[in-house]
């Protein structure tokens, strides 16, 4: 039996390369791959060290939806083998460009 998710808002599976920017506005130097994204967050995977309560703004190629910014600080990290699972919780509403 699966344990019931409290989630505020449902998440959008995708698997895609993320840019991620830190609190000073410097591109991470590592990949870092979008695991999924609602509204209220993110999910993603690097080998980059962040840290709970750091701040980071992304930028996320949507496709047929254009580009989505996003601005927020992380609130956990999990290690999963050779990188690091994130979340990160969005100080505002994303902002997103047409296609």
């Amino acid at each position: 039996m699966r344990a019931r998710e409290n989630r505020r808002a449902p998440r959008v599976k995708r698997n895609t390369v993320l840019e991620l920017f830190d609190g000073q506005g410097r591109q991470v130097e590592a990949v870092v791959r979008l695991v999924d994204y609602s509204v209220a967050g993110l999910r993603f995977a690097t080998a980059a060290h962040l840290a709970p309560g750091d701040r980071v703004r992304a930028c996320l190629s949507l496709m047929r939806e254009g580009l989505l910014y996003v601005e927020g600080r992380v609130v956990w990290k999990r290690a999963k083998g050779s990188t690091t699972l994130y979340g990160v919780e969005f100080s505002e509403p994303p902002r997103q460009l047409a296609p």
